[in-house]
């Protein structure tokens, strides 16, 4: 059964993935299309893969601030292979890759590395939702009718602001109604699941939260990241001879990111990338087929640089540090 529901959810995300991928294409003008990728720029794209390197090392320098025991070559390692696993499976299900490789590799408890994961996540979003907002009031401006379309991403900039401020509020609240699931459900009868639970609630509970350095250094190096993904798809567009205002590049770009970071039933970021950053072009001026192109340009350029970066880091993983135990 178990085999039966893995291969229908893969089946399921194919067909997703698929869907939306061929929905954008339709809206490419294949003779424009064609033109572009003939005059790629090949400095541009090689300058961004100098910038996805730059996130890379810097995504491993955040999460090296907030574990207890990896080194910061683990953990990078680990982030790479972790940012490849994620463009390729269901539901982002890649994400859990990085505690499970950071338990085998550091001995990193992996209740506390997913609790780090998902505020890091929530943070990400927080900034990306954030800077968004900024930025459409400054490309549509602040007349009535443009209003609302820094509204809808203020709202959600909001929603995720309450989350971080009640962040471990909320984790308490959710595995607490995850116990009584299961509790309900008879699932805390298998031994891994009671497991689970159990650390996580300690996790919450057991600690005192960040330190102060622990949290300038987050905020920092999360800072560091959105721009740099930001400078990333800045050199991707300008390799596609598309010279864009830096408010246009953050919205079209944080609408890409925001959907393709959505838990749906989809591969990865395949089809909800180039959906999402076609919408966002669209909605800043740059035409249709262009918007398109470039959607699908921006994921296929970064799942091959995820592939590159990520394929060396599997090849260089150790065996379990000495002393590390499975946790």
């Amino acid at each position: 059964m178990s085999a039966r529901r893995h291969t229908l959810r893969v089946l399921l995300g194919l067909a997703v993935s698929g869907l939306l991928v061929a929905a954008v294409v339709s809206l490419l003008d294949a003779e424009g299309a064609v033109n572009r990728l003939r005059h790629l720029a090949w400095p541009w794209l090689g300058a961004s893969i100098v910038a996805s390197l730059a996130v890379l090392l810097l995504r491993g320098l955040r999460f090296r601030w907030l574990m207890e025991r990896a080194s910061y070559g683990q953990v990078t390692r680990a982030v790479a292979i972790q940012n490849f696993l994620v463009r390729i499976t269901p539901m982002r299900l890649g994400e859990l890759s990085l505690p499970l490789l950071l338990q085998r590799t550091a001995g990193e408890p992996v209740a506390h590395t997913l609790v780090i994961l998902l505020l890091v996540r929530l943070l990400d979003l927080w900034v990306i939702l954030l800077t968004a907002a900024v930025a459409a009031v400054a490309w549509f401006g602040l007349s009535l009718d443009n209003a609302m379309t820094a509204v809808v991403i203020a709202v959600g900039a909001a929603a995720v602001t309450a989350i971080l401020v009640g962040f471990r509020m909320w984790l308490r609240l959710g595995f607490a109604a995850a116990h009584r699931v299961a509790e309900k459900t008879r699932t805390l009868r298998f031994a891994w699941i009671e497991r689970g639970l159990r650390e996580l609630r300690e996790s919450v509970h057991g600690s005192e939260g960040l330190s102060r350095t622990q949290r300038a250094a987050l905020a920092g190096t999360t800072a560091a990241v959105v721009l740099g993904q930001y400078v990333l798809f800045w050199t991707l567009l300008r390799a596609f001879d598309l010279d864009l205002s830096v408010s246009q590049i953050i919205v079209g770009a944080s609408l890409g990111q925001v959907a393709g970071s959505l838990p749906l039933p989809s591969v990865g970021s395949i089809g909800t990338h180039e959906t999402g950053w076609t919408t966002g072009f669209v909605w800043v001026g740059v035409p249709l087929s262009d918007a398109a192109l470039t959607g699908i340009g921006t994921q296929v350029v970064t799942l091959a640089f995820a592939a590159l970066f990520g394929l060396p880091a599997w090849l260089l993983q150790r065996r379990p540090a000495q002393g590390a135990t499975p946790d």
